[in-house]
Order: structure tokens, then C-alpha cells, then sequence
């Protein structure tokens, strides 16, 4: 799976398509593991690009980005930088031309995942692979590599497809609450609206009015 430009994506299946949001977006995912693209506005309107692919993993977050920029918990690391786990699995972060990022875990070989960012000066253009045992596990962006491109991009769009695994940033706020009118009622409103409405929701009981209908 891959993206470039800006950004243009290619899923595991196969399924090409172009998507402008700029938020953070999980772009797959295994049993142990997720992979997230974070999209940047670089001129207030489409198109965006992509700035950075991170692994999460055991609670950690290892990022790659221009400029040879590789971080874990948002801290630079030196490179070749390697994190090992007392359960045997490491996180691989190398320069081999390009910055990469590679996961070995659960014993699996070839490496569970491996991300690379190709440097293109203020972005990069990401690849990902994954290893086969995630094939129709993976939820994302790339797709659910279950050999049908057809069913890549759920909710029928891109747009959809990027809600749908979409998380918010200081780049990308979340929306505000809905519009509540209590609020512009100020406190001593507010308080005996809270009163009235007490004593109708309470286990408080009220005389019955039967009415004879005739």
C-alpha cells in the first residue's frame, strides 16, 4: 500500500484513489499493531500531502518524516535506533536511502510491518508493507487486503472512508459541541429549568385523573 503526491492511494488490493483530509488517519493494522498517515496543508486548500507514517505500538509511537526527522514519543532518535521488548519483539528504525521503520513481533518473519518515507523536501510519499498473516485482519485506509479491491473504500467515497478512521490533532481539531439553547439562558434560568425538570422525572407520585369518556 502506498501514498504519494498528493496524496494518491494505492491499497493492498489494488484500489486507487485520491483523498485530501488533513487529519491523522490509521492506514492499517494487524493483532498487535496499528499504522497511521498524518496529511498536512501545505497551500489552505487542496491539494494535502502526506507529512509523516507512524507505527503504535506497546504504548509507543515510532514516526518517520522529512528531512530524515525520526522520532519515538515525539523524542528524536539517532539512527540506527533499535527498541527491544522483553518478550523478544524490537522496533527497527534505519536510513537505508530512505527512512524506514520495521516491526518484528510474534516471531513472524519476514517483519510484521515495514514503512518507508520517501523524502520529497516537505513531505513524503509512504509505502507499507505488511506480513501475510494480516491479510483480512487489516482495517484502514489501505484497505482489508482480502483480495477484492471492490470493498476497499467503505461508505461508498474517500471522504467517507477518511471519517471513518479519522482521529483529531492540534492540526485538526475536533468539531465543537452541538448547539445547546440552555446555554443562552443563563444560571438563574438554567437552575429552574433543572428544577421543574426534577420534578417531573422523580419518583415523586402525583394523583391519577381519570377521565369518562363518553
Amino acid at each position: 500500500c502506498y501514498s504519494s503526491g498528493d496524496p494518491h492511494y494505492r491499497t493492498f488490493d489494488g484500489k486507487y484513489y485520491d483523498f485530501h483530509g488533513t487529519c491523522t488517519y490509521q492506514a492499517a493494522s494487524c493483532d498487535d499493531f496499528t499504522v497511521h498517515l498524518k496529511n498536512i496543508d501545505l497551500y489552505g486548500r487542496a491539494p494535502r500531502y502526506t507529512y509523516s507514517v507512524q507505527l503504535r505500538f506497546k504504548g509507543h509511537k515510532f514516526t518517520i518524516a522529512p528531512r530524515s526527522a525520526a522520532t519515538m514519543d515525539g523524542k528524536r532518535v539517532e539512527l540506527p535506533y533499535v527498541r527491544k521488548f522483553s518478550d523478544g519483539d524490537r522496533v527497527e528504525v534505519i536510513h537505508n536511502g530512505n527512512l524506514e521503520i520495521l516491526l518484528y513481533s510474534k516471531g513472524r518473519e519476514p517483519a510484521s510491518v515495514r514503512l518507508v518515507a520517501r523524502d520529497a523536501g516537505r513531505y513524503i510519499n509512504a509505502d507499507i508493507w505488511l506480513q501475510g498473516s494480516c491479510a483480512s485482519v487489516t482495517e484502514g485506509l489501505c484497505g482489508s487486503w482480502n483480495g477484492n479491491k471492490h470493498d476497499d473504500i467503505s461508505g461508498g467515497s474517500p471522504n467517507a472512508l477518511g471519517l471513518l478512521y479519522q482521529e483529531y490533532d492540534a492540526e485538526c481539531p475536533a468539531p465543537p459541541p452541538p448547539y445547546d439553547p440552555c446555554h443562552a439562558l443563563g444560571e438563574a434560568a438554567t437552575a429552574r429549568a433543572e428544577q421543574i425538570c426534577s420534578t417531573l422525572t422523580s419518583n415523586r407520585k402525583y394523583p391519577t385523573l381519570l377521565l369518562k369518556v363518553t
